[in-house]
């Protein structure tokens, strides 16, 4: 289970990297979910944060 477990903790960091850039996080916001991904249930925080709510962020219109 460890090949398993890093691989999934790999892809959580280049999905974080690539939603910082997406959404226009601040370098604080993107710690702070980098911080949260070692600690021990610290997904579920981030999970629940209002501020990375993909829904009430504005969408741009191209």
């Amino acid at each position: 289970m460890g090949p398993v477990h890093g691989a999934l903790f790999v892809a959580y960091v280049l999905l974080t990297l690539f939603l910082w850039r997406k959404n226009g996080w601040t370098g604080q916001l993107l710690a702070i979910v980098l911080i949260d991904s070692v600690l021990p249930t610290g997904g579920f925080w981030v999970a629940r944060r209002a501020d990375l709510d993909a829904r009430r962020v504005p969408v741009p219109i191209p």
